[in-house]
């Protein structure tokens, strides 16, 4: 019996099962890490075994060559430099998930596309919802008491108290980015011409549901991100009215940014909230003494490592040379160790791989970018491609914005997100093309 379901299975059925396993990674990725490694490890298999029968492995893309150059320098550079003590080879176990676009570009024929988005959506809405339900109650049902996660920000002065909200996730950063980079996408499926006028408000509800939730993580690389995705909407209305908009936010970012220097915002009034006080936080030099410190400490680990990096693992036994003068320096001590890295994914991509890493990491963003921009001259921007493409882009965007701020593109559940974006892209190119 065993050996009929496997032979069943292997020259049968492989069809069936990789689309379980497509449906399974979307439902994942909004509460499982674990899970969404499973589905992507059974769908490289299946994918793999469909191959072998002939059938097409992936799509073949230049997008591949980014992807491999930045996958072979994060085992590299760590080699390379030399340093001891450390398992260089432990970076291909958070890199083996970049070629998912690619198999996805293909294996998403075997599924119902729009299915695949309501597979997503429906647990993307719940989850959004509990972060919003933590960011008044700091609920975590999902952990005992002494396991909680939830983090308190903020008592207001009757008491009332705000918390982050993570979702699922862990850390309020993940759960923000996660959203960012996602609802987005249904904000502009709300706008497709052929969808029933049903799921078109669905859609657009719940996308502003995502929305509140992105807002409920308090993270301010979140908000800026958010920004980011609003001018992005701006622009595909109007490319004016998204000029004039940009024009009118580079003066306003550069008073305000004077008003920071001179230490004026000291005197803004304050309103007893959550939100403002989170806000006005990021107009305090001091607050953010710690992220412009880890900068300058990365900075000067770049200035010495500047072509292979110091190598994926490293910070914690090389950027203490740095971080330490510095904290002397400034009279400082920094929140977090040097493991932690320094929050700023362009800083932290070139310091741990050099400037070839460094440079294939944009030839990801900006190639996927680019391949939106390019494939939107070929459909309607109101049509269900057009609306993938455009709420791509304006999900990497927002994405982009807020890896100045974070690691981003380190934190898996947010990677996985990115990866599936690129293959529901990579996949619209291929129908395109085909």
């Amino acid at each position: 019996m065993a050996a009929k379901f496997w032979t069943n299975w292997l020259f049968t059925d492989s069809s069936t099962y990789l689309g379980f396993f497509i449906y399974a990674l979307f439902v994942f990725s909004t509460f499982s890490i674990a899970g969404s490694e499973a589905s992507i490890f059974f769908i490289y298999l299946i994918s793999l075994w469909r191959f072998i029968r002939k059938k097409g492995l992936g799509f073949k893309h230049w997008l591949i060559w980014p992807v491999i150059i930045y996958m072979n320098l994060t085992v590299l550079s760590g080699y390379l430099n030399g340093y001891p003590g450390i398992d260089h080879l432990f970076s291909a176990q958070t890199n083996w998930r970049l070629l998912l676009p690619f198999v996805l570009a293909i294996a998403v024929l075997e599924v119902e596309q729009q299915k695949l988005i309501r597979f997503l959506f429906v647990p993307l809405l719940l989850v959004s919802t509990y972060g919003i339900i933590q960011y008044f109650t700091g609920a975590d049902w999902l952990r005992s008491t002494e396991r909680r996660l939830t983090t308190l920000y903020y008592t207001a002065t009757d008491g009332t108290q705000f918390f982050h909200g993570k979702g699922n996730f862990t850390h309020h950063l993940t759960y923000g980015g996660y959203l960012l980079l996602l609802f987005p996408l249904f904000s502009l499926l709300s706008t497709v011409k052929n969808l029933s006028t049903r799921w078109r408000w669905f859609y657009g509800l719940g996308s502003v549901v995502m929305l509140a939730g992105a807002i409920s993580s308090l993270g301010r690389s979140i908000w800026l991100g958010i920004l980011m995705v609003f001018w992005i909407f701006l622009f595909r209305i109007s490319k004016i009215l998204g000029i004039v908009t940009l024009i009118i936010g580079l003066v306003l970012s550069g008073w305000i940014f004077q008003q920071v220097l001179s230490g004026d915002t000291k005197n803004w009034q304050v309103i007893d909230n959550a939100l403002v006080q989170r806000l006005t936080s990021a107009l305090d030099v001091t607050a953010n003494k710690d992220r412009l410190l880890m900068w300058n400490a990365g900075i000067q680990g770049i200035q010495d490592h500047l072509m292979l990096g110091i190598g994926y693992g490293n910070d914690e036994n090389v950027m203490d040379i740095y971080r330490i003068p510095i904290a002397e320096k400034n009279n400082h001590r920094f929140m977090n160790d040097a493991s932690a890295g320094v929050h700023n994914i362009y800083l932290q991509t070139w310091l741990n791989y050099g400037v070839i890493g460094f440079i294939s990491y944009l030839g990801i963003v900006f190639g996927l970018l680019l391949t939106c921009i390019l494939s939107l001259r070929r459909v309607e921007s109101s049509s269900w491609e057009g609306s993938i493409f455009w709420g791509v882009i304006a999900g990497i965007s927002g994405f982009m914005v807020a890896g100045v701020f974070e690691n981003n593109f380190r934190d898996g559940e947010v990677q996985i997100a990115f990866l599936m974006l690129m293959g529901l892209v990579l996949h619209q190119v291929y129908r395109l093309r085909n």
